[in-house]
Formats: structure tokens, sequence, C-alpha cells
């Protein structure tokens, strides 16, 4: 956006060559909208759900399905039809789910469009859709209606706007057309601004379009959103294996059965290949697997966290930085007093509140800070903003100890209220007191109430206010600062009339106090800020307090260590970025920043090749959000933008929430190496057993397949579900994969060798050999991906495993198997081969974990 708010509204119009009284010809607009372009907000509409689905049937997993399904249905096996067809529609099912809501929040954004506004062109006022604007064009604003772009203001009468939509601040900001001096404000300054997509509270106004469309600062926003990478698969994507899983089943089926029909031992090269792809098709696996996902998305939306993005599971592992409001995550959501001061007197809470003659001296303090303090019932608490919390935890004290407090509160009839903004930083409240007397009370930022003071409120006396007494109070201040206190400052102004709000009610006040309120911290706050700090993950915190007040906070916390001192947001203008790269290694808190620095805060780390985790809970956010490696939003009443385009919402909680995300994130990474280890086995050693197969001729049954593969899916839920530790980051080494590969090509040939040898010396067929194997072999891999301990403290899992054992010896033991299998060994054959498999399943077993801890 050009700098138009550090010009003269008249400047500006010079500029754009724009008239405030003729507005536009109808000539101008097409040529300006050539120039510019039109004010519609576009988004990726071809990414419809029905596209979403044909790109899920275009996928390598989809395409080899759909393959087998037809090839089942040429060799009239219509039960493998079925099965095949079950797996696509499990599978579709599971991977669009999550997408479902992305295709809701685009069809919203049509809204955006749908509105019109009242403009001036060629002299005469007309009422054109939003569409059509132009930049130059000169539009009305009324009460209640919607800005319809980005606007330089050049008339405005009491004007209010709320720009949540834009800001995320939920109340009417004044707004003014002289320029701003500030080269670089954020938006929340640029009072002679207004935003697409705001309301416009009380008053009205006139302002000429400077930005349109995808140029405005909603259409940034919904650009940062939309128009990105979504196809951007996770290195941990499960898509990716199952792929992997179903182009190897068929590509080496159609090998085997190719062979098997070269060497004269298969007729129906058709229907061998469905049998080989039977037997070697382990996508229950990625089953097990996306379902254990899906699981832990359940259990984190009970406790009010939706996951939009599944991938963000897996990207939790590589975080290393976190930014974070502490208001946001640390804080439980009451406040609470700490310390007060007035007639030059300081006191902490539980000295006032055992000191009942010292009570007295309070009334004043007591009296005014409620007259300007919201009072709501206590349900509502959690819906109110940040500074209505404030204000009511401040009540609730004072009502406790000052009843007459209360009874005034409820006695004084408030007839103005000046609400709250960042310009002032001050709320007031007129109340009528008596019958000719009226009372201003203030409350907000200490330093712009001693602007505006000239008395302060001592021993019952209005005394004018001297130099002295100025840094009695800096000095109060910087005690209840240093104590870790938020302070918010208390004075009055007595009227013998009603004042206007157009008048300059904030002036000449008497000083009466302050007071320290704090934030509760969550007691699981320091255990989770210590599990981080022992991950390595390392926390960037932004505080509301002072610097002060941050730096102590910091301290407590264990963020801040001895010589080093909070950093304000005052003193981040001041630095180059070579002076920021270097505190941001060595400063971990923050006071009274903005999203604009968190945003310059992400653009340094990232260079620095940091991993960071975002949080944001206001739209304002976003764009420092869309910086980060992973976005989280956070809030109930988060925009819809921000929490659909997020890839993890959190709707209640604190850092106790985000800890819950990121450890089964932990979790789901640790299971995924356990899961992939699994394929590369069980894979290479079934292929295995399909190549002795295949050029011996030998006919292999379905049975062995459904019990070899019922017992592997058992082994998959045992190792998915053993307790994992959520709160260490898991250390994964990708060169320990080749350990995995290279252990099951050396199974595959030992079994192989055996199988060959067994035959060779008349003992027994390699077909045999192999089926025995591979149903012990399904059985034993278990310990391949669990150690034994493990096992025996999960009662459940041991009983699985037994079951399992059960299954193996039944099938062996009865004579009905022997035949279906067509194996005629004896007790003591089946012995010697289940143990010479045990025995170089577990050498095998050793070397690799052996190489692993090397």
């Amino acid at each position: 956006m050009k700098n138009y708010f550090n010009l003269s509204w008249k400047k500006v119009l010079d500029e754009l060559n724009a008239d405030e009284i003729h507005g536009l010809t109808d000539s101008e607009i097409n040529l300006r909208e050539d120039v510019h372009g039109d004010n519609y907000i576009y988004y990726p509409k071809n990414n419809s759900f029905l596209n979403g689905i044909t790109g899920m049937v275009l996928s390598p997993w989809a395409l080899s399905l759909l393959i087998l399904i037809a090839l089942s249905f040429f060799g009239s096996n219509y039960s493998l039809a079925l099965y095949f067809f079950g797996l696509f529609i499990l599978f579709m099912v599971m991977f669009l789910g999550k997408d479902k809501e992305k295709f809701k929040l685009k069809k919203q954004l049509a809204n955006l469009n749908n509105s019109s506004a009242i403009v001036i062109r060629s002299g005469v006022k007309k009422k054109v859709s939003i569409g059509e604007l132009v930049v130059g064009d000169i539009v009305i604003l009324t009460k209640g209606s919607f800005v319809p772009a980005d606007m330089r203001l050049i008339q405005a009468k009491s004007l209010f706007i709320n720009e949540l939509a834009v800001t995320g601040e939920n109340y009417p900001t004044e707004k003014f057309i002289e320029k701003i001096d500030d080269k670089n404000p954020p938006l929340t300054h640029m009072k002679n601004m207004v935003f697409r997509s705001t309301v416009v509270s009380k008053g009205e106004g006139l302002g000429v379009v400077i930005a349109t469309g995808m140029e405005s600062e909603i259409g940034k926003l919904v650009k940062s959103v939309f128009f990105k990478d979504e196809n951007e698969e996770n290195e941990y994507s499960i898509k990716k294996s199952l792929n992997i899983i179903m182009l190897v089943s068929l590509v080496m089926s159609g090998v085997f059965s190719l062979l098997r029909y070269l060497t004269g031992n298969e007729n129906n090269i058709v229907e061998s290949m469905l049998q080989y792809i039977f037997i070697s098709n382990i996508s229950f696996l990625a089953i097990l697997y996306i379902a254990f996902i899906y699981r832990s998305i359940l259990k984190l939306k009970a406790d009010g966290i939706e996951v939009n993005n599944t991938n963000s599971f897996y990207a939790m592992k590589d975080m290393d930085t976190i930014i974070m409001d502490k208001y946001d995550m640390l804080s439980n959501p009451y406040y609470y007093v700490g310390a007060v001061y007035t007639n030059d007197e300081y006191l902490s809470v539980t000295q006032i509140e055992r000191d009942k003659d010292r009570q007295k001296k309070f009334e004043r303090i007591n009296e005014i800070s409620s007259s300007c303090c919201t009072y709501f019932e206590e349900e509502e608490y959690h819906k109110k903003s940040k500074g209505i919390k404030l204000e009511y935890s401040l009540l609730r004290f004072i009502f406790n100890i000052d009843m007459r407090a209360l009874n005034l509160k409820s006695k004084n009839k408030e007839v103005l209220t000046i609400p709250f903004d960042k310009e002032r930083n001050i709320k007031t409240v007129v109340s009528k007191v008596d019958k000719k007397v009226y009372r201003a009370a203030s409350i907000g930022a200490l330093d712009k109430l001693l602007e505006r003071s000239t008395s302060w409120y001592m021993d019952g006396m209005e005394v004018p206010m001297t130099n002295e007494d100025l840094e009695k109070i800096k000095k109060a201040s910087y005690k209840l600062a240093h104590s870790g206190c938020r302070i918010l400052g208390v004075a009055y102004r007595n009227y013998n009339y009603l004042p206007s709000e157009d008048e300059n009610v904030e002036s000449n006040m008497v000083f009466v106090g302050m007071w320290g309120m704090k934030e509760s911290i969550d007691t699981e706050a320091f255990e989770s800020l210590e599990v981080l700090k022992k991950n390595e993950v390392k926390v960037v915190l932004k505080c509301d307090e002072n610097k002060i007040a941050a730096t102590t906070i910091g301290r407590e916390l264990g963020l801040v260590d001895e010589g080093v001192t909070a950093i304000s947001g005052l003193e981040l203008e001041c630095l180059s970025e070579s002076e920021l790269r270097k505190l941001l290694n060595t400063c971990s808190v923050y006071s009274q920043i903005n999203s604009y620095h968190k945003e310059e805060f992400t653009k340094i780390l990232s260079n620095m090749g940091r991993n960071i985790l975002g949080i944001g809970s206001k739209l304002r956010d976003i764009s420092y959000l869309f910086r980060s490696n992973l976005k989280v939003a956070f809030g109930e009443d988060v925009s819809e933008i921000l929490k659909k385009s997020s890839d993890v919402y959190i709707s209640k909680g604190n850092i106790k929430s985000l800890m819950k995300v990121m450890g089964h994130g932990y979790k789901l990474i640790e299971k995924f190496f356990l899961y992939e280890k699994m394929i590369t086995f069980v894979l290479s050693f079934i292929l295995s057993w399909c190549f002795i197969n295949a050029i011996n001729g030998f006919q292999f049954t379905y049975l062995t397949a459904v019990i070899s593969n019922i017992i592997l899916m058992m082994n998959g839920i045992i190792v998915i579900n053993v307790a994992s530790n959520v709160n260490k980051k898991p250390k994964v080494d990708k060169g320990i994969r080749g350990y995995y590969l290279f252990g099951s090509v050396i199974i595959c040939a030992l079994t192989s060798g055996l199988s060959m040898l067994g035959e060779w010396q008349g003992d027994i067929s390699a077909s045999d050999s192999m089926t025995v194997i591979l149903l012990i072999f399904a059985m034993l891999s278990l310990f391949m991906f669990i150690n034994l301990s493990d096992l025996l403290k999960n009662f459940n899992y041991l009983l699985m495993f037994l079951l399992e054992g059960m299954v193996v010896l039944s099938f062996f033991a009865l004579e009905s198997g022997k035949k279906v299998l067509g194996i005629a060994l004896n007790n003591m054959e089946i012995g010697v081969v289940t143990i010479i498999t045990l025995v170089v399943f577990a050498i095998i077993n050793i070397i690799i974990k052996m190489s692993i801890k090397k």
C-alpha cells in the first residue's frame, strides 16, 4: 500500500486525479479498471470438492486399485473385486474428509462480493455493485454501512469504524482526516484510513478509493490463504506410503505372474496376478495408521482442538521456535489485583485485605474505579474481550472489600461513555452522582492520564500536582511494574453540568492512584515451558505489560536470565535487521509488540533456518502466521477465515492444549517410522515368498494370505498403540531406513536359501517351508518394532500377541489346515523350521539395533 496516510487528503486527490465534488466520469472508470483492476475478491473456484475427488482418483494408489478392480472383474473373481473396491472407497473417504471444510470456506468468500456502495460519479450520487468500484472513486459512508474498498478519508463527522474483520479489534475506532507523520504505523493507528469489510458504527464520512480487490488489505489476506501450493505433501505423508505399497505390489505381482507364466507353471496369468496382489497387498497397515491419526484428531476435537491439516502432526517434530502471546497461552482467564497505590501509599493486596482501617483510604479510588468498569454476569466472562475481563476482575476485588462502592455504582446513573481506543489508551464514563454534579471517571494507561491531570487526590483533598509528586508516582509505578504488574491509572473530573462528547472531557483531571493487575499464570505453564526447553524449542513471548513487568514475568517463567531484559516494541523500531537478528538469538520476551513486529520476527528467523510455529488470535495475525511453518489459530471468537486456513485451531485452553497437539505429533511421527519399518520388512519378506512360489511353480492358497495378514494386522495394532513419551521430541535419523532395508534383504535371502536348501535335500518342499516361515515370521515380526518389556507393560496387547500364537498353532495342528496348505510335516520338522526362523530373526534384530545405537 502506498503511504497515502502520510499525505494530506487534498494531496491524495491530486495524486489520484480525483474530484471530491464530481467524482469520476464513465470514461475514467473504464480506464482505471484496466490499469488497477476491479474490486472483486477472487479465490480458487476451480478447487471444488468435485475437483478434489478427481485429483484423488488420479493419484497412483487410486489408479492401482481401479486397475485391480477391473482385472478382478475380467477374471470373474468378484470377491476380490469387492475387496479392492472396499479399499478404494475407504481411502477416498479418509483422505477427502479433511478437505471438506476448505471447500466450505471458499463458498463463504463469495459473500465478500455481494454488496453495494453509494458513490459520486459525474456529480451524481449512485448506488453501484461493490465489484464496480475503481481506484479514485468517491464513496459516501453512513452509519451501518460496510466499507466497500480501502479508502483515504477526505471527510469525517463523528466517524467511528469497527475494524474487527481486518485488525481483529472488536470496538469502534474514531477516524479523522488529518495526515499521519508515522512512516510505518500498524493498521490500528491509521486513523485517516478505512478498510474493506469493516463497518461504520457511528457518524458519516467521505472517502476516496486507494486500493481495490486483491490489492486491498482483506484481498491480501485471502491471497495469502488460498493462492499457495495446497498440494504440497509432507515428507511423512501417508499418501506417499500408500502409493509405494500399491505400486510395489502391482509391479511385483505382474513380474511374478509373468515369471510363473514363462516357466510354464501358470496358464491364467490374470488369476495368478490377482493371487499375488492379494497376498502381497499390505494396505491394511495404511488403514491402521490412518485410523490412528483420525483417532488422535477425534481425541483432540473433544478438547476443543481442530486439526485442519494432518501433516501438521508430522511438522511438530521439526518445530524449534514458537511465537506466542502470554495472555492467550500461559495465563488463566482471570486477572487479580497485586497491589495498589493511592494517597501516596503503596500496599500489597494482602495488606489491604488484612487492615480494615487502611481500607478507608482507598474509598475514593474504589469509587472512581468502579464507576468506569463494566459489570456483567459471571457466566458471560469467557465471551468478553481482554480489557473488559480486566475491568471485571478489578470490580470483583473492589466489591469484596468495599460494599459502599457497589452501592454507589448501582445508584449513580451512567450518562456518557467514551470507549477505549489504541490512540488514547483510556476509557471514560460520565455518571450523574448528585442533582447538579456529574463525574467523569477515567481508567487506563498511566502516562496518558498523567498528561491529562493537573491535580491529585491526597487525604480527601484535591491538591495541585508538582514535579516532586510526579516523581513519587513514577517510583511507585516502577515498583508495581517490577513486581510483574500491569498498571491501570485512575483519575476523575467533576462537572456542574452534563458535558458533551464533543468537548475535551478528559482534561484538567484529578489523579487518584493506580492499580497493579496481574495475570494468573497457569500452574501447568511452567511444566510445559520446561518440556519445550528440554526439547530445544525456543519460545518468543509477547507480553502486554511494560518492559519492566515483562522482564520480571520472563524471569519467573524461566525465559529471561539475569542481566538480560525484555525488549519493548518501541525499542524494536530503532533496530536494524542485523541488530534484530542478534537480539532474537538472546532475547525471548518482548513487551507491547504488534503483529508487524511478529511478522518481522518470522521473516528473520526463517532466514536463520528456524522452523516456526506461529500462534494467532486475530485476523491481523494472518500475515505473520503465513510466514510460519505451522499455523495455529487460538480463541473462541476467531474469524472464520483464520480458523479454517490454519493448520490447527484451538478454541479454548492454553499452552496445555498446544502441548497435547505437539504430544500427538511426537507420538505419530514415532509411529510413522515404526509403520514404515513394518512395510519394509513385511513387504520384502512376502515378496520373497512369492518369488520362491513363482519359480518353483507351487500353488499357494488364499487361506495362508488371510491368516498371515490377520496376524500382521494384529501386530500393526499393537505397534501403533504401545505408549510413547509424548513430552519428548522424537530423534529421527533417516539413515536408519537403510539399516532396516538392509535387514529385510538379509532375511529374504536367508529364508529363501533355507527353503531351497530343504528342497534340494528332499526333506521339505520350498513352498511348504516358506509357508511355515511366513506365518511364524508374521507373528514374530512384532519384536522388530517394539521391545518385549514394552509388550509386557501392556496387558491387553500381550493377550493379543498370545492370541496370534494360538492362531498359528491351531492352524498347524488341525488336519484340515494341513490339507488346505498341503503340508506334510511332522511336529519335529515344524519345530525345527520355527527355531531356525526365530534364530535368524533374533540375529538380524540384534545386528540392526546395535547399528542404530552406534
